[in-house]
């Protein structure tokens, strides 16, 4: 078996180059990272979890609690989660929790009495909820980070600002000439979806478009989408607009399948744009015009915050990592010929 002697030696640098370069310290230069890396893999070096462990008092796992894998969202940032946690020297548990509380606080309390170093949240936090596995996890001062949601009690979190991206959107439809445009809300009971409709009506107030309850359309009744039924059902009594933003991505893709079914042209017709560049977005007919998260950035960076507080007990409270989104500008919004 293959020790960082062995790797030192091969790429001609010192045991602790080695040790800081696959630990991703940021004094060492990305291109020796790399090379090191190479040579580890190609030396089948394995680092000694056990020895490490012992010399740490942890178990070099990271849990990382989503609602629903099947989830469109959740497959690329667990993805990059487990990527960063790897490079990091770090194993990755994956839990569903389903939004379901008591099974969140279940697996919290199981996983911290195994020795999980840290724990990391994409769970559907409600506004104003106190939510007792955090709490929990604060109240013992154990590492957690919150990536894709705000969290209470002043938790470390990783976030987009969706409030900027949604009004992005607008400045994009607007761009395109549209002036009336429909919003298709998601679930009230997520801060996301709020910020996202905040975002929608700031939009329109800065291009001085007066805001209308009758171009606000639900997505959701409780945890069911329901765009479908409610396009279909707008459509049919001639209330078809020519511009859609949609607060997600998957509220899009249904709305697409429905504009389908209801023989309207797309962007000919009916121009849509969503929120999150998902993979499925870009294969959809017609590709899918969306606000792209930057899901791998967000997701390696939530990594290294975690491990930071791990590595570092002491270094609490750090402020929100505010990601940017930008337009990713595909099929389904009919760009203006105006230049």
């Amino acid at each position: 078996m293959s020790t960082l002697k062995d790797v030192a030696k091969r790429a001609g640098v010192s045991i602790s180059t080695v040790s800081r370069a696959l630990a991703d310290n940021s004094h060492i230069g990305e291109k020796t990272k790399e090379r090191i890396r190479q040579i580890a893999d190609e030396l089948e070096y394995s680092p000694n979890y056990i020895a490490r462990s012992l010399k740490t008092k942890g178990s070099m796992t990271l849990a990382y609690l989503i609602p629903d894998i099947e989830n469109l969202l959740y497959p690329s940032l667990a993805v990059a989660v487990e990527k960063q946690a790897r490079a990091l020297g770090y194993s990755l548990l994956l839990c569903n929790t389903f939004d379901d509380p008591d099974l969140m606080n279940k697996y919290v309390r199981q996983l911290q009495s195994r020795f999980v170093d840290g724990f990391l949240f994409s769970t559907s936090l409600r506004k104003g909820l106190n939510n007792e596995a955090i709490t929990y996890l604060k109240s013992l001062n154990y590492p957690c980070v919150s990536l894709m949601r705000n969290s209470p009690d002043n938790t470390d979190s990783v976030i987009v600002d969706n409030t900027l991206g949604a009004e992005k959107a607008v400045d994009f439809l607007v761009a395109q000439g549209h002036r009336e445009i429909v919003f298709i809300a998601g679930s009230d009971n997520l801060e996301l979806y709020q910020e996202r409709f905040a975002g929608y009506k700031k939009g329109l107030k800065k291009h001085s478009i007066p805001y209308s309850d009758e171009l606000v359309w639900p997505g959701f009744k409780g945890t069911q989408r329901i765009v479908s039924q409610v396009a279909k059902e707008k459509i049919e009594s001639g209330k078809c607009p020519k511009a859609i933003f949609c607060a997600s991505d998957p509220l899009a893709i249904d709305l697409l399948k429905t504009l389908h079914d209801c023989k309207l042209s797309v962007p000919e017709q009916v121009s849509v744009i969503g929120f999150d560049n998902l993979r499925v977005s870009e294969i959809f007919y017609p590709s899918l015009t969306t606000i792209e998260q930057p899901f791998f950035e967000m997701g390696k960076a939530a990594v290294k915050l975690l491990v930071a507080q791990i590595e570092n007990p002491n270094k609490r409270n750090e402020p929100n990592l505010i990601f940017e989104t930008k337009v990713i500008v595909r099929e389904s919004v009919k760009l203006s010929e105006v230049k």
